[in-house]
């Protein structure tokens, strides 16, 4: 299976939605569908910068 790429401004707005919302990180990368896991990743960077 292919990984996919994802552009910096998907991932910022991805971190950005999942961070607004009250919603699980899980739901949020279902609805974009993207990996849970990748989505985590982005979170966790992007608090660490």
């Amino acid at each position: 299976m292919g990984t996919a790429q994802y552009s910096e401004e998907f991932k910022q707005d991805a971190v950005k939605l999942a961070d607004s919302t009250s919603r699980s990180i899980n739901s949020v990368a279902k609805d974009l569908g993207v990996n849970t896991d990748s989505l985590r990743q982005w979170v966790r960077a992007a608090e660490a910068a």
